[in-house]
């Protein structure tokens, strides 16, 4: 850009004024003429020449345009910077709402993480409570297991209580059984004397014939004949319905019957896999096992009692068991002694186990124990038969003391088994009955009301006065 020194006098001012003046012209009419059709700028610059003051090329038309130009490119650079800026913003705010997007979508997926973590922790709280669900359910589970085994355990206990209770009274009765053997056993000189009396129902139900089931006149008598011949006896009725007193019938008769005991045995009704169909057979079994835990004389109703304890003592100080002979090989089950704990009862019992026949009505009581005595000589030497009891060796002797007006030597037996249980015969039929048996019944009676009678009876008896 030209600059024109500023003059300062008027001499240089008219010598180069024209000068000026006549270039500014060349010049603006070589500049495309924007001065000659604009007074504005010629006016504007000729002030500022009169006043001295330097003239710039901004008032150039030409320098102007191409400042303006350039300012335009400047504004131009400036509006493509500003935007280019604009951009950048754009770019900043799109990279700006991109970090905000990508800010948000971490958020989001951090929420999502977090709500991934959270659905995590609750299938894991699921979990849990499944766990604890099915920890509770275990829990109640075996709560219930252990309430379980208990009520198991306290069954169990119960159960052992149970057995414990039956043991103690299985023990009790087997110590009141074991005392009243001792009690017997106190005197060397007591005979303990059993009888079986089983019944098919319980005889004190209202349906049950009490009468029937008491005790006839003639077994009241048998049991008479014991207290009469044997001074200290002790006598046990054992019995399935113990409760149930079936000698009530016999106490209009002059006798000890407080020395009588019920004793509960349980009727046997299976051995060896076979039912035990008649009760005499129950009453056979029970008889040997009486033997075998007590001792004594087992014997039915209808055997009475001729010789007292003298006798069994002599026969029991060389013998095991005294049983009695019905035919030539067969015992008899009506009587039998023996002492405590003989093996001769117990080898019976086991036959019935092996070997046990319900329709032969004497097999087990009859046959089997004349083979056991037979065949074992160790019997042979320890057990002595009695063939006068049954009175029946030969088939024929067990009548002769029925038969009217016959004479038999009945004292010399130790006992007698008349095979007679007709509970019509009474005692008006014991005192009319002409016979040795109705003999042995009066003889029976007038001891138990004055012993001191039978010296007379027998005073009677050598005169051979037999009947009243």
């Amino acid at each position: 850009m030209t600059v024109i020194p500023r003059i300062g006098s008027s001499n240089h001012l008219r010598k180069y004024g024209l000068a000026v003046f006549a270039g500014i012209c060349i010049l603006t009419l070589g500049g495309g003429g924007f001065l000659t059709d604009s007074r504005f700028n010629r006016n504007l610059m000729a002030q500022k020449f009169a006043a001295g003051e330097p003239i710039s090329s901004a008032g150039n038309p030409t320098a102007r345009n191409s400042k303006e130009q350039q300012g335009t490119a400047g504004n131009n650079k400036e509006q493509q910077g500003t935007e280019r800026n604009n951009k950048e913003q754009q770019g900043t705010a799109r990279n700006s709402n991109e970090q905000q997007r990508t800010a948000r979508n971490n958020k989001e997926q951090q929420g999502t993480a977090r709500n991934n973590k959270e659905q995590q922790g609750t299938a894991g709280n699921n979990k849990e409570q499944q766990g604890t669900t099915r920890n509770s359910e275990e829990q109640r589970g075996k709560a219930r297991n252990s309430r379980e085994q208990q009520g198991t355990m306290r069954n169990s206990k119960e159960q052992e209580g149970t057995i414990r209770n039956n043991k103690e009274q299985q023990g009790t009765e087997r110590n009141s059984k074991e005392e009243m053997i001792e009690r017997s056993r106190k005197k060397s000189s007591t005979v303990l004397v059993h009888y079986v009396r089983f019944y098919e129902t319980d005889p004190a139900t209202p349906n049950s014939n009490s009468s029937y089931l008491q005790l006839c006149y003639l077994e009241c008598l048998g049991v008479l004949s014991v207290m009469v011949h044997i001074k200290d006896v002790q006598i046990h009725i054992h019995s399935n319905f113990p409760r149930y007193i079936p000698y009530d019938s016999c106490r209009n008769l002059t006798g000890n019957w407080s020395a009588i005991q019920m004793v509960d045995r349980a009727r046997i009704t299976q051995v060896g896999g076979k039912s035990v169909q008649f009760i005499h057979h129950s009453a056979d079994m029970a008889k040997l096992e009486v033997l075998y835990e007590y001792g004594g004389i087992v014997m039915d109703f209808d055997v009475y009692v001729l010789k007292g304890e003298k006798r069994l003592q002599t026969l029991f100080a060389r013998y095991e068991c005294v049983i009695s002979q019905e035919f030539p090989t067969m015992m008899n089950a009506g009587f039998s002694a023996c002492r405590r704990g003989s093996t001769w009862p117990l080898d019976l019992l086991q036959a019935y186990r092996t070997d046990f026949r319900p329709q032969d009505w004497l097999y087990n009581s009859g046959t089997v124990p004349f083979r056991q005595y037979s065949e074992n000589a160790k019997y042979r030497r320890s057990v002595f038969v009695d063939q006068t009891i049954a009175n029946n060796p030969n088939g024929k002797a067990k009548y002769l003391m029925q038969a009217r007006n016959n004479v038999i030597d009945w004292k010399a037996k130790l006992g007698y088994h008349s095979f007679i249980d007709d509970c019509a015969f009474d005692r008006t039929a014991a005192n009319a009955t002409k016979s040795s048996f109705g003999y042995l019944l009066r003889y029976i009676l007038a001891k138990s009301l004055k012993p001191e009678f039978s010296s007379q009876l027998d005073a009677a008896k050598e005169s051979g006065i037999l009947l009243p």
